[in-house]
């Protein structure tokens, strides 16, 4: 048994006997990564940065991560009852995102996955809102997917504030995200979330990777590997 949140690696191994003879095998299970908890304070949090080399993926391989200028990433957050507000500065010197708002992660542009409240069965634990942002050629964008969207094209880009502003080779995305727009009353202290964030870098030639912080939007879409934020 291992505590809730740690992660190891875990080794099985079985032995199967019969009048044939014994057959023995074995499997390998390794983490995702362990899950971060992160405290925001009502009056906004310092930032976080994504990290190096460790939390790149890589998509086209001719075309690596070379150093923080080609893409470095650092975010914070803050609340009040009625909305949360996510800041994500990213460091990049080339930036490249022309494409529709559906398909903005192919370009340069932020993918965040939330997940409020407390779902306790496995279909609700499944649910989660995803947002993808970008600066294209037509000013900042923001596509929906999931929560309040549904299944309707419109509501993919209504009632989001965003903002961004690109200056030399930073970027600034703020997002801010009502209650009403997670499906909640308010934002109160104790409140938990899971939350997941994506950087993703084209230089004009492809999708050649990603920066995240937690997993469960770049590869697959599963919030259970989502960190998880308190409000202070």
């Amino acid at each position: 048994m291992m505590p809730e949140g740690a992660a190891a690696p875990l080794d099985l191994d079985f032995t199967v006997e019969s009048a044939a003879g014994t057959d023995r095998a074995s499997l390998a299970f390794r983490p995702l990564g362990a899950v971060q908890r992160l405290e925001v304070p009502r009056g906004g949090m310092a930032q976080v940065g994504f990290g190096g080399l460790e939390n790149w993926q890589i998509r086209i391989k001719d075309q690596p991560w070379n150093s923080r200028a080609d893409l470095d990433a650092a975010f914070r957050l803050s609340y009040t009852d009625e909305a949360l507000t996510l800041t994500v500065e990213v460091e990049d010197d080339r930036h490249f995102c022309s494409f529709p708002p559906a398909e903005m992660w192919k370009g340069d542009s932020v993918q965040i996955g939330l997940q409020a409240g407390k779902p306790k069965s496995l279909a609700e634990r499944a649910k989660f809102t995803e947002y993808t942002i970008g600066l294209t050629p037509e000013g900042g964008k923001a596509w929906r997917t999931g929560g309040r969207s549904g299944n309707n094209p419109e509501q993919n880009l209504r009632d989001v504030p965003l903002q961004i502003v690109r200056r030399g080779t930073l970027t600034r995305y703020t997002l801010t995200l009502t209650a009403h727009e997670l499906g909640l009353r308010a934002f109160r202290p104790g409140d938990s979330m899971r939350l997941a964030l994506v950087v993703n870098d084209n230089d004009g030639a492809g999708r050649k990777g990603y920066l995240h912080w937690a997993d469960g939007i770049g590869v697959n879409k599963n919030p259970e590997e989502f960190n998880t934020i308190v409000l202070k």
